[in-house]
């Protein structure tokens, strides 16, 4: 009998100054605990807040294990490679196994092997690739991309070739970059253009804060891919609401995804 998984991912955005999280925490922190996910990827968090952990404890139903790439955090920024934080809810899995892959430019992967109540394997995959633009941050993507795909076929031999793969992120990459094409030439499927027959922009959120400079137009950044026994019954976006109050207040500059599965 096929088991029933909620995954979800969000950059959560790290700034040291005007960021607006004390603001943002609540409100996102409400969209978690509604959002009901088994697992989150998180990046760009500011560990030396323990931000997500403050987050994790706004959604206590859930009971979520705060899973962190590194336990030591860089003292100066950037930091993205120690941003990158998975939530795991015990409600529904188990937490057996845990990777890093160091990338270049400060980046980072992490997978985590879980095991269902039903005894099948699920490795999420967690990661937050280089931001430039131009053909150096295009190369840059590709490059790591193909590191972690490479990383993932080892995981299955080092520790066993799991049911399913969940692979989430901020690629920092538009669907047609040479980065997402890896993935996809690796039999990874993007969930939401898979449910919705096509990408949904991520970037930017609308969130209004002395730290964001204008940038691109609205671009899908943000992916759920999947891989092997897991079927996609749904996938939509998450933490993508405004304040009630304040029309300029989203939990994020990102939008997040989620995707329910089948395994």
């Amino acid at each position: 009998m096929a088991e029933r998984l909620r995954v979800a991912t969000l950059n959560t955005l790290y700034y040291p100054q005007g960021d607006r999280w004390r603001e943002r925490l609540p409100l996102a922190g409400a969209q978690l605990a509604e959002l009901d996910a088994d697992v989150v990827g998180l990046q760009e968090i500011d560990r030396a807040r323990d931000r997500d952990r403050a987050l994790a404890a706004l959604a206590p139903s859930l009971t979520y294990d705060v899973v962190r790439a590194a336990e030591t955090q860089r003292d100066r920024y950037p930091r993205h490679w120690d941003g990158v934080v998975t939530l795991v809810s015990p409600r529904a899995i188990t937490l057996v196994a845990h990777r890093v892959l160091r990338l270049t430019h400060l980046r980072v992967a992490q997978a985590v092997d879980l095991r269902t109540h039903g005894g099948r394997l699920v490795r999420f995959a967690n990661t937050h690739l280089h931001h430039p633009e131009g053909a150096e941050g295009v190369s840059v993507r590709s490059r790591q991309a193909r590191a972690i795909v490479t990383w993932l076929d080892e995981l299955s031999v080092e520790l066993g070739s799991p049911d399913a793969e969940i692979l989430v992120g901020d690629l920092n990459a538009q669907p047609k970059e040479p980065a997402v094409a890896a993935f996809v030439a690796a039999r990874f499927r993007a969930s939401y253009a898979e449910a919705h027959r096509a990408p949904d922009a991520t970037f930017a959120s609308g969130l209004v804060a002395s730290s964001i400079t204008a940038g691109p137009p609205r671009v899908c950044l943000d992916y759920i891919f999947i891989r092997g026994a897991a079927t996609l019954t749904g996938a939509g976006l998450a933490f993508h609401r405004p304040s009630p109050q304040h029309p300029g207040l989203y939990p994020s500059d990102h939008v997040g995804l989620f995707a329910d599965l089948e395994i």
